[in-house]
């Protein structure tokens, strides 16, 4: 029997010191060390953070030129202290751990048994003086305790949560804004009022648009197709060539222009010695109303009315004799096919 006991006696003392071997001989970490205390009071300075680390590893870890990066800050929030403590271990990704409560200090010693077992778990050993950790309520299935015995408290847990760094959002790309389109259309027109009966031409128009504004120049060309006998008996007919500026918002299909015109008004009157009446300036001013649809890509049709105020309201002269005035009010309708170019 005491050669057994002998024997397991030399065992223990031969494994003893290889096991003190291997912990007081292991390698040292280093880290560097970003300390702030904000608008504290209380709080130990670095120096004294150093210690309460040194203390737990029996050295200390911090250098200018550390492997590992330590950041440990103190902040006030709602009337308590928070203290912080974040380690990087070599890689992008950083733990962290967080206390809240009245003292500075308290919370100091437990980010540094924090920081400490982080760093290096193999040396840590907390001081007997150490005030106790905050630390979660013991979970529900822990053993219960025998009546009269006290509850053990439970064991410091630290937890460092992994962060990771975010992806930076995509950067939003402004849409390109709408190019300028370019227009051109040639159709047929119909007037009322215009001269003393309907008269029947052409038009043709060039311009450009930019989102829901367009702007066009316009010309015509009309003409009374037949001959209308006034209230004198003779009989009259008359051209009409005009130039207009047409601008107009585009809302989906539908159109709403702005039309300014001004051109000039010949008359004739076929029965009379000297057929021809003469030629006056003709303008107006009125609003266009059209809608339009899509054939092609680029080629579509458009109708549209059209109601103005003559500006000069021409009269027309026989003999001396004011034979046709020109009414207050004209109307016409227009049909067009329209090309757009972007």
């Amino acid at each position: 029997m005491w050669k057994h006991v002998v024997c397991a006696s030399v065992v223990c003392l031969m494994a003893s010191p290889h096991l003190a071997w291997g912990a007081d001989n292991a390698p040292h970490e280093t880290a560097r060390l970003t300390y702030e205390t904000g608008d504290t009071t209380g709080c130990p300075d670095e120096t004294s953070f150093h210690n309460l680390v040194a203390a737990r590893l029996g050295y200390d870890p911090f250098r200018a030129d550390g492997q590992h990066a330590v950041s440990v800050s103190f902040r006030k929030e709602r009337g308590k202290t928070r203290a912080r403590a974040e380690v990087q271990r070599g890689g992008p990704a950083a733990g962290t751990r967080e206390f809240t409560g009245e003292g500075c200090e308290p919370l100091a010693a437990a980010l540094a048994t924090t920081v400490a077992m982080a760093l290096d778990p193999l040396h840590v050993s907390a001081p007997a003086s150490e005030p106790p950790v905050p630390a979660p309520a013991p979970r529900a299935e822990s053993l219960p305790t025998l009546p009269g015995e006290p509850a053990p408290a439970p064991p410091p847990q630290v937890v460092f949560v992994e962060r990771r760094t975010s992806s930076p959002a995509p950067t939003r790309t402004s849409e390109p804004s709408e190019p300028v389109a370019f227009l051109g259309s040639v159709g047929g027109v119909a007037s009322f009022a215009l001269a003393p009966t309907m008269t029947l031409g052409g038009a043709m128009e060039v311009g450009f648009r930019y989102g829901v504004f367009s702007l066009s120049a316009e010309g015509r060309a009309e003409i009374t197709p037949t001959t209308t006998r006034v209230d004198s008996g003779d009989r009259v007919n008359a051209t009409v060539y005009s130039g207009a500026l047409v601008p107009c918002l585009h809302f989906g299909s539908w159109l709403a222009c702005g039309v300014g015109r001004v051109g000039a008004f010949q008359g004739r009157a076929p029965d009379v010695v000297h057929p021809s009446l003469g030629t006056s300036a003709f303008g107006s001013v009125g609003l266009r109303g059209g809608y339009m649809i899509p054939l092609t890509k680029v080629l579509s049709v458009r109708a549209s009315v059209e109601g103005a105020v003559p500006l000069v309201r021409t009269t027309l002269v026989i003999d001396k004799d004011e034979v046709w005035t020109a009414p207050p009010v004209t109307a016409g309708l227009d049909f067009a096919f329209v090309v757009t170019l972007k």
